[in-house]
């Protein structure tokens, strides 16, 4: 997935060639959490490394949903800063 102007471009190969689908870039607001994919793009790492983190208890601060993980951009971005 690359962003291209305010759109994710994701480009699957098929029997008959390239096909591309856009959907819109969805941009955090103050409220929002970060799925384990967001905050993993963020961090330039595997999402397995956040899995490892949270299990290690040494990575950024996640927090459970129901059944899913889910980051709070704020307490990623301190977590790097103090790292």
């Amino acid at each position: 997935m690359q962003p291209i102007g305010g759109v994710i471009v994701i480009r699957t190969v098929a029997p008959s060639g390239i096909a591309s689908i856009a959907r819109p870039v969805v941009h955090s607001g103050p409220d929002e959490l970060w799925t384990v994919d967001e905050a993993a793009r963020f961090l330039k790492v595997p999402k397995g490394t956040l899995y490892r983190w949270k299990y290690m208890a040494t990575g950024p601060p996640a927090h459970r949903v129901g059944k899913y993980l889910r980051y709070d951009p704020a307490e990623v971005r301190r977590w790097v800063a103090a790292s």
